[in-house]
């Protein structure tokens, strides 16, 4: 066999596979006519509905029905049209082409008031039908179907698919007959050769290959080229084998790994509290926190936890080292830190026996550094003591950030018996405590540069809103710009704890869900019983903020758009204020929404409006503007 040989057979094969290509080209265009014909009929239809629900209305008003059953069978006419039907806004059917009644399974079909509705219906083996309904006036008077008839798609489609198909055929069987007599001049030790490529190519290399003495016996037998080859073949089946079994082994423990690594990820993140707004009951204060670890899993830690009615329990921690052993080492911390402050211990006592207890056993001499607060939410009191840990950053609203002074201790697990020093301030209104791991402070970019406390000092002071979710996503976002799309270098945790104030401000963020009216509820009512509001003060809120972020979530946002709102409440100068924003198109619903009548009857009275309307009864001053590509609607109220 000679190299020109070889060449036209891989000229032949190539032209079988644009053969193939065609036949698929061919289906693909097949396909698509059958498309295009069905978006024909479905969108003469929808013209056909569309026009006759438009031109009935005033018909339907008058009880023209004569005019109607008239319009219908003069459309009947139309080509591909098989049945119109006519129903009023009780469901009655009160005009129709069908002979001589309209069949079930069309009384059935699916509408809807305020879009044409497209849906396919059987109504025999050969009567396939595409039921096209528009509603009148919205549906209150009542639904216009028109059947489009199938069958004539189907029929132009197997028309064109019959011609395709004999021009696949005649294709396919000329390539067939050249790939024929090209395969039937390859003889010989090519033959062989091709045999043993296709073997090779279904064999499974856990076996010895079943073809290796016809390969052995043709290479002396055949020169240049082929003999060349069959041994090539020899050759790299025995590597392939070789290489195929460490693989499997390798594959195998790979997967048991990052299997196993995957639950314990999943463990890993179901231990810390992930529910925000955490303590919905408590307006006084505000807490959100964030862990991502580096790898699978990781050896940061975060918890928060009521101890009583008044005092709150928050904790973030790094373990020393990386991977599964600091993760494991993370869990049996913070169960420890858990089971431990529920005794009621002091917390430099706490932490001397949370100490204690992670040097027992602890062979392989890893330890935690931790800074434990305990926040008194009605005195602002925070009792704090730190094991070797970052301290935390102090904010507030018109001063530069601080760092907390460093209390004696150490990591925890190094060594027994070591005293935890504590000390306490007090949290003002409106500051916020912020708690983290090095991860974000030893965060690095591209040129080996780290992110430092300084850089998190500058962060904070150019920070406006002191909100915990807020701080945390604002920091989160500048280390990653840090970072510049580099890895991350260690686990990334932050935990920030606003202090709002005895009877202070409510502020909530939520997303764009009516799933989220409870938490906002819930909002309303701590902040009612923080100032002791009068229940009819209470409900009037409740009421306004319902309909407001109702329409907001409703009519603001396209379905599907991801947002956000947040929710302000105060008290001052014996007024109750609240701001609601959103992110949602620009819309005023006190001047946009509709009117009402509130002396009509309910039957004469238009839909909508009556939510905004008690709004505005019940709130002495309401105020809408467009701030910083937000909507922001404010309310002010007396409370007596």
């Amino acid at each position: 066999m000679t190299r020109t040989g070889l060449f036209w057979q891989t000229l032949l094969l190539t032209s079988l596979m644009f053969a193939v290509v065609l036949t698929i080209t061919v289906g693909l265009s097949i396909s698509s006519i059958y498309n295009n014909l069905f978006r024909e009929c479905e969108n003469k239809g929808r013209a056909i509905a569309q026009g006759i629900s438009r031109t009935s209305d005033e018909l339907l008003v008058n009880r023209d029905l004569a005019t109607v059953q008239a319009s219908l069978d003069e459309s009947l006419a139309l080509e591909g049209v098989a049945y119109l039907f006519l129903s009023n806004g009780q469901g009655e059917t009160v005009c129709h082409t069908f002979v001589p009644q309209v069949p079930s399974q069309v009384l059935q079909l699916p509408v809807s008031p305020t879009d044409i509705t497209a849906t396919r219906v059987a109504l025999g083996s050969e009567q396939r039908r595409l039921d096209i309904s528009a509603p009148i006036m919205a549906g209150v008077g009542g639904y216009i179907h028109v059947g489009m008839d199938l069958e004539k798609v189907y029929a132009a489609a197997l028309r064109e698919a019959a011609l395709q198909g004999v021009a696949i055929g005649l294709i396919f069987l000329l390539s067939l007959g050249l790939v024929s007599l090209a395969v039937r001049r390859i003889t010989g030790p090519v033959t062989v050769l091709t045999d043993c490529a296709q073997a090779l190519s279904r064999h499974d290399f856990a076996t010895d290959f079943p073809k290796r003495d016809e390969l052995a016996q043709l290479v002396p037998r055949s020169a240049g080229e082929i003999g060349t080859l069959a041994e090539s073949f020899l050759q790299m089946e025995n590597k392939i084998q070789q290489s195929v079994l460490h693989l499997r082994q390798t594959t195998a423990a790979k997967e048991r790994i990052e299997g196993e690594l995957q639950v314990a990820r999943h463990i890993q993140m179901s231990i810390v509290p992930k529910k925000f707004p955490a303590f919905l009951a408590l307006p006084q204060m505000d807490i959100y926190a964030t862990l991502e670890p580096s790898r699978e899993v990781g050896g940061d830690l975060y918890d928060f936890f009521q101890l009583d009615d008044e005092h709150i329990f928050a904790v973030v921690g790094d373990v020393s080292g990386k991977g599964v052993p600091a993760a494991l080492f993370m869990a049996v911390t913070q169960t420890l830190i858990k089971a431990t402050a529920r005794q009621g211990l002091p917390l430099g006592e706490l932490m001397s026996r949370l100490n204690d207890e992670l040097c027992e056993n602890n062979e392989a001499s890893m330890f935690v550094t931790l800074f434990a607060a305990i926040l008194n939410v009605n005195t602002g009191q925070v009792e704090f003591s730190n094991g070797g840990h970052n301290l935390p950053f102090l904010l507030s609203p018109n001063k530069g950030p601080e760092q907390l002074p460093r209390t004696r201790g150490m990591g925890l697990g190094a060594a027994e018996g070591i005293a935890f020093q504590t000390s306490s301030f007090t949290m003002q209104p409106g500051q916020a405590l912020v708690m983290y791991t090095d991860g974000i402070s030893e965060a690095h970019n591209p040129a080996a540069e780290l992110f430092t406390e300084e850089r998190m000092r500058k962060f904070f002071a150019g920070q406006s809103d002191l909100g915990p979710r807020a701080l945390v996503e604002n920091l989160l976002d500048a280390v990653r710009a840090f970072e510049a799309g580099g890895p991350q270098a260690d686990d990334i945790t932050a935990l920030v704890l606003t202090y709002l104030g005895p009877g202070g401000p409510v502020s909530r963020e939520v997303a764009n869900s009516l799933a989220e009216l409870d938490n906002l509820a819930a909002a309303v009512e701590g902040f009612a019983a923080s100032f002791h509001l009068s229940p009819t003060v209470a409900n009037a809120l409740q009421l306004a903020i319902e309909e407001l972020f109702t329409n907001a979530v409703s009519y603001g946002y396209p379905a599907g758009q991801a947002g956000r709102l947040k929710l302000s409440l105060d008290f001052k100068d014996d007024w109750i204020e609240v701001e609601l924003q959103d992110d949602a198109r620009p819309f005023n619903p006190l001047v946009e929404g509709p009117e009402v009548n509130a002396d009509a009857s309910l039957e004469e009275r238009d839909i909508g409006g009556l939510g905004i309307h008690l709004t505005r009864r019940l709130f002495d001053e309401l105020a809408y503007e467009r701030r910083n590509e937000r909507n922001v609607i404010r309310l002010r109220k007396r409370a007596t």
